[in-house]
């Protein structure tokens, strides 16, 4: 493999890694209302099964 192709293929790997750190930064920014939801709906099942 030459060094045009190793650069390449170093390239490809960066350009993929961009894609998935940008993929993670719109995924995490979904987190903190999901983890708020989770709570409440945790406390709720807690109250309920304490009732019970």
């Amino acid at each position: 493999m030459g060094i045009h192709e190793r650069l390449q293929s170093v390239q490809a790997v960066a350009e993929r890694n961009a894609d998935n750190i940008g993929i993670l930064t719109r995924s995490s920014q979904c987190l903190p209302p999901l983890a708020e939801r989770l709570a409440v709906l945790g406390q709720a099942f807690h109250g309920k099964a304490g009732t019970v």
